[in-house]
């Protein structure tokens, strides 16, 4: 008679831990599901907020005037390509960016602010607005800006996303590394405690 209760308590102690392991699970769980979206919504709005600093630099930038600056290295340079702008420019655009000139003929000019790079590969057709456009290769990809002017001709600029790329990648290296080991620490000191 002895033995079973003692067999019963021994059940309900066993039944206890199981409990409090489960308790413990869905706690840890439910903090990881927490930082992933956490990570995801974070990721998200900087990864929104960093493209609409970029596209309002764009359009920030006076079509005209980069026409002009486009026009003027032109006539400086022998035949059709491509010109470097050196520092000390009357645009204001982030270094590395790209401008294109498009005449409705077909004849192009390209102009680089700094040094020159691989321009982005753009679309038969451009969209209104600013898009993303990737460079032929392993390049950094470009956000890009097509405008029609008065004349006809089609003014192309490409801001480089080299920086905001970087930015994100080492958002997502840190959340990488905190995700996992905040659930990993509750769970060895919940553990710690539960037993």
């Amino acid at each position: 008679r002895g033995v079973l209760p003692a067999a019963a308590a021994a059940r309900g102690r066993s039944g206890a831990v199981t409990l409090r392991v489960r308790l413990l699970l869905v706690l840890v769980a439910v903090v990881a599901a927490g930082l992933l979206v956490s990570g995801v919504v974070t990721y998200t709005a900087l990864r929104s907020y960093l493209y609409t600093q970029v596209d309002q630099q764009l359009t920030a930038v006076s079509p005209q005037g980069l026409a002009r600056e486009i026009i003027e290295c032109a006539s400086n340079v022998a035949g059709p390509g491509q010109c470097t702008l050196p520092p000390g420019h009357s645009v204001a655009v982030a270094p590395g960016s790209f401008a294109e000139l498009v005449q409705p003929g077909g004849g192009s000019f390209g102009l680089w602010f700094g040094p020159s790079q691989r321009p982005p590969k753009l679309p038969t057709s451009l969209p209104d607005g600013p898009f993303t456009a990737s460079a032929p290769g392993h390049g950094s990809a470009y956000r890009v800006l097509a405008q029609t002017l008065p004349n006809g001709d089609t003014l192309v600029l490409a801001s480089p996303l080299a920086s905001v790329q970087l930015t994100l990648a080492r958002l997502s290296l840190a959340d990488g590394l905190v995700s996992p080991a905040v659930p990993l620490g509750l769970a060895v000191r919940a553990w710690g405690t539960v037993r």
